[in-house]
């Protein structure tokens, strides 16, 4: 990698946070993940690969179409955990997964659903074996989402 793909992905990652830490913030506190967030976390992203684009002088779209697979990947997702979660994953969730899937891009997006599965399972475990939550408690995942979020955007940066 790069020093220019270093800080890239330095800046891309300090920028995706800057969006997910009040997302956190407010599902955490208030159960819900405001639309102007998920709205800015698309459009941060448009305007990064619209800069890419015209800085690579790339018009042939090779720049957007891994974007474009992520969100198809994580509405996928999305979708599937709606119709079989029970209410399980809220709207807001699945919205911060389309908005995830458009930044991270389709093997990122990957990466950081594992990554965020991997966290929350352990956390709902232990919540429930503290007393502090049973099997019907929502707990709210989008802290999880951007653990595993932010982990695959600096995993290249790590040895």
């Amino acid at each position: 990698m790069t020093g220019n793909e270093r800080m890239d992905t330095v800046l891309s990652g300090l920028l995706l946070a800057g969006f997910l830490i009040p997302a956190v913030r407010s599902d955490w506190s208030r159960r819900i993940i405001p639309n102007g967030l998920v709205l800015g976390l698309f459009s941060a992203k448009t305007i990064l690969l619209l800069w890419k684009t015209i800085r690579t002088q790339s018009f042939d779209g090779s720049g957007w179409k891994p974007s474009a697979g992520g969100l198809l990947l994580a509405g996928g997702i999305g979708l599937l955990c709606l119709l079989f979660s029970r209410d399980g994953l809220g709207m807001g969730d699945v919205k911060l997964m389309l908005a995830l899937g458009w930044y991270l891009e389709t093997t990122a997006l990957l990466r950081g659903l594992l990554f965020a599965a991997l966290a929350a399972v352990p956390a709902a475990i232990w919540l429930v074996a503290v007393k502090k939550a049973d099997k019907d408690t929502a707990i709210p995942f989008a802290p999880f989402l951007a653990f595993g979020a932010v982990l695959s955007i600096f995993r290249p940066l790590l040895p």
